[in-house]
């Protein structure tokens, strides 16, 4: 289950359908309870499961019935078939009925559990610290390995200290904030790597301090900038984050306002 993050839908298909076994199985039982996220995919798979199981029964109906109709045609009704073809006319409208309930049901549900908080864990990853290429490794280096560590307050702390700090350090500070909670000081922190790479027009550290700082401010409920910033990146053919800034994410953020 090393890959577990990777592909968390497989392995939650594999525990629906019953195949998670010992250490996997308690595993996953263990995230299902503790990630929100997780559990709201596990609860989607469910019904969707369940759609499908009710779906087959409706195309079994319909082949029935397409097969009466057939014989009605050429004059070759089988009466043994009549009582039964009734009966299952009336499970395929209940089949049909039931997928309309559960697929309304799926839109309510994630309607109301929209929240800034769930939009945020569903978008935010920690980021990585391997994708800074062309940047000078030897500086500050404790910084560097503190937040590979994923000491993140110790990451606070050095850079703090760092005077003046750079433009690295600004953005690894920043995202350990949003790392131990703290979202005012994490805006704060963006804002700086934002006004030190206004005059530069191809900055790794400008793309991501725009992509986090949107999610800063949905993290803080201030949507109206969180959408400012969203759609400014969305606008960007060249932008790092652009594929991450979905339409479908962005009108989700402005049901929230």
């Amino acid at each position: 289950m090393d890959n577990f993050l990777d592909n968390s839908s497989e392995w939650l298909i594999r525990y629906i359908d019953g195949e998670l076994q010992g250490e996997d199985k308690l595993r996953m039982e263990k995230e299902l309870e503790n990630n929100a996220v997780l559990k709201s995919e596990f609860d989607s798979l469910l019904v969707a499961k369940e759609s499908i199981r009710m779906f087959g029964l409706a195309q079994q109906v319909a082949g029935i019935h397409n097969e009466m109709m057939s014989e009605r045609r050429t004059g070759r009704t089988d009466p043994s078939k009549k009582a039964t073809v009734r009966q299952l006319l009336r499970y395929g409208l209940l089949a049909a009925a039931s997928i309309l309930v559960l697929l309304v049901g799926i839109k309510t549900f994630r309607y109301f559990n929209l929240s800034a908080d769930s939009l945020f864990k569903e978008q935010y990853h920690v980021y990585e610290l391997g994708s800074l290429r062309g940047f000078d490794t030897t500086q500050h280096s404790a910084i560097e390995q503190a937040y590979r560590n994923k000491e993140y307050q110790q990451v606070i702390l050095l850079s703090q200290k760092s005077d003046p700090a750079g433009i690295k350090e600004e953005f690894l500070e920043g995202i350990s904030f949003l790392e131990t909670g703290d979202v005012q000081e994490g805006i704060k922190k963006f804002s700086v790597v934002l006004e030190l790479t206004k005059d530069s027009s191809e900055n790794i550290f400008k793309d991501a301090a725009e992509y986090y700082l949107s999610l800063s401010y949905l993290k803080n409920k201030e949507y109206d900038k969180a959408l400012e910033i969203m759609r400014s990146i969305k606008a960007d053919p060249r932008h790092l984050y652009r594929d991450k800034i979905t339409d479908s994410f962005t009108r989700q953020v402005e049901r929230l306002k």
